[in-house]
């Protein structure tokens, strides 16, 4: 019975460490279109234009969700973001829930760059990553946009 407990132990305490496969994503700090907002240790941006940017390995892939934080739902609605339809790269965008104000961005093939030009009203953000099938965000941040 005791060798069944610490097996049980040791189970639960491995399968609790986080995705199987470590992460080669890199999130450089531009993009095409300017600061890139998946650069996981800035937090503060000062432009409304900036890139959604991703560099994937082969056989990575990553599912960015962005939800407004600060939200107002006006006239006119302000605390979100637009996207320049044209300018993704590698990216599929999924519909804007206006439930829970949050959009997802999956990335098409591993082995590109996966880049689109994304602009914000002023505003509190949270981003979330996904990476390589993960059901649970692998990372998050919470990004403030003031200009």
């Amino acid at each position: 019975m005791k060798l069944l407990q610490v097996l049980l132990v040791v189970g639960i305490a491995l399968g609790s460490c986080g995705p199987e496969k470590p992460s080669n994503i890199n999130y450089p700090p531009t993009g095409a279109y300017g600061d890139n907002i998946l650069l996981p240790t800035k937090m503060t941006y000062a432009n409304k234009d900036n890139s959604l940017e991703a560099m994937l390995p082969s056989n990575n892939k990553v599912k960015i969700v962005i939800t407004g934080k600060s939200v107002s739902a006006g006239p006119p609605l302000s605390g979100v973001w637009y996207v320049t339809i044209g300018s993704q790269s590698n990216w599929s965008i999924g519909a804007f829930d206006p439930g829970v104000f949050s959009q997802t961005f999956t990335s098409i093939n591993g082995g590109l760059t996966s880049d689109l030009k994304i602009m914000f009203d002023k505003g509190t953000f949270q981003i979330d990553y996904y990476e390589n099938d993960v059901t649970k965000p692998s990372a998050s941040k919470t990004i403030t946009v003031s200009y």
